[in-house]
């Protein structure tokens, strides 16, 4: 794929929505199509270079989520086709392929295992994590008795523990404090100006945008609006749609969201 790290074409996905569970049940042992299809994509052609930073903007529903998750490898499009040059690293949910009855620092191994990192890889890496995450206090702790901004704070810490090539990232300061969220977005900024990283973003997060990318596209009912630069996405966004996008703060100097979007889309949650 040379100088491209993601190329998609004329890439769809429909999902059935059901209005019972068990109409949803039939449909999957008898083949029953009692369902209603749902367009969550509609013939998305998108080329991302390595290197580039890109925001995904757009309403709950827009197709946003399923995006990035079909980019991660996470949900399967229904038609069209996606090649990726590089291994992924996504985020989506913080405290995902972590055991609430196991203590922090057992979590960092058994979460890992799950991302393919060796026993060595992870007792190397295991000091680094608890620093980052600024848990030393906590850490032999049960993951129960985090709180979810803790919990938060320790899968961020292990999804930047190696630079990534691909990161794809859904809303990723919807929880934390306030300066904990602006440790995240430096270490974000960093990977934004690393030409070796290539960062798709899911916000309406307009200085987080801004902050880190060169390059945002509007999503609205599965289809691409606009692509452009993130400044000319937002006034295009906020002329044509519903005004949902964030200010971090009140000034640019400031950048930490004060409130997180929801990170599901409506067609999602059919799946």
């Amino acid at each position: 794929m040379g100088e491209y790290a993601v190329r998609i074409r004329n890439l769809s996905k429909n999902y059935k929505v059901y209005r019972k569970n068990g109409q949803r049940l039939r449909g999957v042992l008898f083949g029953s199509d009692k369902g209603i299809t749902k367009e969550a994509l509609k013939d998305i052609t998108l080329d991302i270079r390595k290197g580039e930073c890109i925001a995904v903007v757009g309403n709950v529903g827009s197709g946003r989520t399923t995006l990035a998750k079909i980019i991660a490898g996470i949900v399967f499009q229904s038609s069209g086709s996606l090649k990726v040059d590089g291994k992924i690293q996504s985020m989506f949910d913080l405290r995902a392929g972590f055991d609430m009855e196991l203590t922090g620092r057992e979590n960092i191994f058994v979460k890992g295992g799950m991302l393919g990192w060796t026993g060595r890889e992870i007792k190397e890496r295991e000091a680094d994590i608890i620093e980052y995450a600024e848990m030393e206090n906590v850490i032999d702790h049960q993951l129960r008795t985090y709180t979810q901004g803790l919990g938060a704070r320790l899968g961020f810490s292990m999804l930047v523990a190696r630079k990534p090539e691909i990161l794809v990232i859904d809303n990723p300061l919807v929880v934390g404090d306030r300066v904990f969220r602006e440790k995240m977005i430096k270490t974000l900024e960093a990977f934004a100006h690393d030409k070796d990283v290539t960062i798709i973003i899911v916000t309406n997060d307009i200085v987080l945008a801004k902050r880190l990318c060169t390059r945002a596209v509007v999503l609205e009912k599965g289809k691409i609006e606009f692509d452009g630069s993130p400044e000319a996405a937002i006034m295009y966004y906020r002329r044509n749609f519903r005004n949902d996008i964030k200010e971090s703060v009140r000034n640019e100097n400031d950048s930490f969201s004060q409130n997180g979007d929801d990170t599901d889309d409506d067609y999602d949650l059919e799946f």
